[in-house]
């Protein structure tokens, strides 16, 4: 039997005595597939959520110079809609960041996904609300910077969310 990522929710059925090793076996290899299942569902919903975050603003960008060019406008009304887009893109990136050459640009105050209890674990989310309000006391910049200095001293998420409880 092959599984691919679309096959997660189907189980190995056998039908063996109780305490056969085989079927622990596959009653352990099923409980690995309920939680790659889970694991994969999670990520979904973070993309869907992630994408849907990044087009809602582009696509009111796109819209407001849609709008703008559809008739001769004066260039007080040209200007009003490109700072309309300016501000919107800065709501998504960080200029200064960007000048500086961090890399990802992005204002960790303002970023964030709704309805993040869908993906992370109680005891992972409480982590990330304390660390985002020691951020959100801090400068953009600053923010990003000792964000991205704390996650390069460790190895995964996990390393850097216990690192948090030794500090």
């Amino acid at each position: 039997m092959r599984y691919r990522p679309h096959d997660l929710h189907r189980r190995l059925q056998l039908d063996l005595p109780a305490g056969d090793e085989l079927g622990e076996l596959a009653a352990t290899f099923n409980e690995m597939l309920a939680r790659l299942e889970a694991a994969f569902d999670g990520l979904q919903r973070f993309t869907a959520d992630a994408a849907h975050e990044l087009r809602a603003p582009l696509a009111v960008m796109l819209a407001d110079v849609e709008v703008s060019l559809r008739q001769p406008r004066s260039a007080d009304e040209y200007r009003a809609t490109i700072d309309g887009g300016f501000a919107t893109g800065e709501a998504l990136m960080e200029r200064r960041l960007a000048e500086k050459r961090v890399y990802p640009a992005l204002n960790v105050n303002r970023s964030g996904t709704r309805r993040e209890e869908l993906l992370l674990k109680p005891e992972v989310l409480q982590k990330v609300w304390i660390l985002r309000k020691l951020l959100f006391g801090m400068d953009e910049l600053e923010a990003t910077e000792f964000l991205l200095d704390k996650l390069r001293a460790t190895k995964n998420n996990d390393e850097f969310f216990n690192s948090m409880k030794k500090q």
